[in-house]
């Protein structure tokens, strides 16, 4: 019999949902870019934003968090295929998500998005905890529940108005 339970689950993979907690909000959208984008990544809204997100070309609002698809069939296509032009997905606007980080994480560190390339990463729509000489912007709505060091990922808690 299990008498102990973990308050934060052990890691999971880019895209996949924390919980499903009380107060998970998701809304579902078409992506409008072209190449196909990862799971895990934060995304802005498109060019008809009740039906549309894109990824980051510059600083913009933060629609969301694309969260994984459970029709994929292995957890490790996420960081490769993801969802292709006009795919729908779910975006998290409130909840857990595990997102793709470019550096070591720590709970605590204040929590940007990249929405430049710059020298501190490449994977537009990655996270981070500092601005990268404005290559990033910064998400005052998100905080790390967990940290990441060496996987690439960390469980974010966001709740975005």
């Amino acid at each position: 019999m299990q008498l102990v339970y973990n308050e934060v689950a052990d890691d999971g993979f880019a895209g996949l949902l924390g919980d499903a907690g009380e107060g998970q909000f998701l809304i579902s959208r078409a992506f409008e870019g072209v190449a196909a984008i990862a799971f895990g990544l934060g995304v802005i809204y498109g060019t008809d934003p009740d039906k549309q997100f894109d990824r980051f070309s510059g600083a913009g609002t933060l629609a969301g968090i694309l969260a994984h698809k459970q029709n994929r069939s292995q957890p490790a296509l996420a960081t490769t295929l993801g969802i292709v032009q006009t795919e729908t997905a779910s975006l998290v606007r409130n909840g857990r998500i595990w997102v793709v980080t470019e550096e070591p994480i720590v709970v605590g560190d204040a929590v940007f998005v990249r929405h430049t390339t710059g020298g501190g990463g490449t994977q537009i729509g990655a996270f981070r905890n500092d601005a990268d000489t404005a290559t990033a912007q910064s998400v005052p709505e998100a905080s790390w529940l967990k940290s990441g060091s060496t996987t690439g990922i960390a469980l974010l808690q966001i709740n975005l108005p």
